[in-house]
């Protein structure tokens, strides 16, 4: 295998042995006969500005959907060509997550990563409770996106404590730039029961009342 410093030094002789003046690749190299240290210098500097200028890569044709591409400076937004070691960069609008590189670099004609995707953010399942279940609304996908609904309910002979909040949202946290379970989770409880019952009743006028209660 070819060494880095290899390589550059074999570019470097290549160049070295051209006329000392000449193009190539309508670049413009100048050698100069001073010493051949300064020679070997310039050289090399042509050499490596020749493969800056032949090795480049297509910008991509569009901005992720659901987000953007991010130019190394303002005034590339309209370069359709990126030089070696371009970088550029990918940012997501609220609500969605990137799934793939953040960043990619032009290396020898090529990106380094594929253009990643934006996908839109959903939460984990939400949390299980203690003698109860929950049902989701979650649209015409099964994904629990933002908005997703999670109905909790209690199982039999067990009841809210406190009336708590049966609903759990999944919502978008913009201060964390995440979505998670906004609500406060419920609990269940054992329904009251009583011992034993007594029958009571008696009359007022003509009307019958009847009650009963707890011993």
């Amino acid at each position: 295998m070819v060494s880095l410093h290899q390589d550059r030094s074999q570019s470097c002789r290549s160049v070295m042995e051209l006329p000392s003046s000449t193009r190539i690749h309508g670049v413009n190299c100048k050698m100069f006969n001073v010493n051949t240290i300064r020679r070997y210098a310039v050289a090399c500097l042509c050499a490596s500005f020749i493969g800056a200028v032949l090795s480049d890569c297509p910008i991509p044709e569009k901005h992720p959907n659901n987000g953007r591409m991010r130019f190394q400076y303002r005034r590339d937004v309209n370069m359709t060509i990126a030089p070696e070691n371009y970088l550029l960069r990918f940012q997501c609008n609220e609500g969605f997550v990137l799934k793939g590189a953040k960043a990619i670099v032009c290396v020898s004609d090529e990106w380094t990563k594929e253009v990643p995707v934006c996908s839109k953010m959903s939460c984990a399942d939400p949390p299980s409770i203690l003698n109860g279940d929950y049902l989701l609304e979650t649209g015409v996908s099964e994904e629990l996106f933002i908005g997703s609904i999670a109905t909790y309910n209690c199982n039999d002979g067990y009841e809210f404590k406190n009336n708590s909040n049966s609903i759990l949202t999944c919502h978008l946290f913009d201060d964390i730039n995440d979505a998670q379970w906004k609500g406060e989770l419920p609990t269940c409880i054992e329904k009251e029961s009583c011992g034993s019952w007594c029958f009571n009743r008696w009359k007022k006028g003509r009307r019958l009342l009847l009650y009963w209660r707890c011993s």
